[in-house]
């Protein structure tokens, strides 16, 4: 499955699902990029790359946060959800950390009874 047919599933699961079921998802999803920042952390191999992929996953925890925070206040001014997703895609992407992303989501989706499957190639 290419990325964009896995983004395209993302996006339309996560539309179809209740707000409250959102609102889990996201928490979950800001839970599992902390566990993908994990393996970012420096060593002595890769220092500046693994840096990199770690300020990129923040920037990312960042977006879901505070989308969940938006969320939660009911501000309609918050991103709609293909855009919020576009987003993520994006700065995952232009770090090299979609993989994580993709990961990420998969756990998230399961933890609200959703399985989608984003990590076949």
């Amino acid at each position: 499955m290419s990325s964009i047919e896995k983004s395209s599933e993302i996006k339309s699961v996560f539309s179809s699902i209740t707000i409250e079921k959102r609102v889990n998802l996201l928490s979950s999803l800001a839970l599992e990029i902390t566990i993908r920042a994990r393996g970012a952390y420096p060593t002595h191999v890769g220092e500046e790359a693994e840096v990199a992929k770690l300020i990129a996953l923040n920037e990312i925890q960042h977006t879901i946060t505070g989308q969940l925070a938006n969320m939660l206040a009911k501000d309609e001014a918050r991103y709609p959800d293909d855009v919020f997703f576009d987003i993520l895609f994006e700065k995952a992407k232009s770090s090299f950390c979609d993989e994580d992303l993709f990961i990420a989501i998969g756990f998230a989706f399961g933890h609200v009874g959703h399985y989608i499957d984003v990590l076949s190639p």
